[in-house]
């Protein structure tokens, strides 16, 4: 298994706001052509990552959808950690 560093970060849009104060980004794009969502992921309140989710059409993101979201970025923080060690 291989793995790289990037030569330049990803512009990612809130992506520094989530991982600075651990708050979702939403942006929809004004003709609701599309939305994404940005969440850091963090462990032991140390952010290891950002998760960036794109979707084709413009929406809101659910209750429900959020907690499965929050499920899987927990798990990938954890996966994450085990790697490392």
């Amino acid at each position: 298994m291989k793995s790289s560093f990037l030569a330049e970060p990803l512009d990612l849009p809130g992506a520094k706001e989530a991982t600075q104060t651990g708050n979702v980004y939403q942006e929809n794009t004004a003709n609701a052509e599309s939305s994404q969502l940005t969440m850091a992921v963090k462990l032991r309140d140390e952010a290891v990552g950002v998760l960036n989710i794109k979707s084709a059409i413009g929406r809101k993101w659910s209750t429900d959808e959020m907690d499965i979201i929050n499920a899987i970025v927990e798990r990938a923080a954890l996966a994450i950690e085990n790697a490392r060690l």
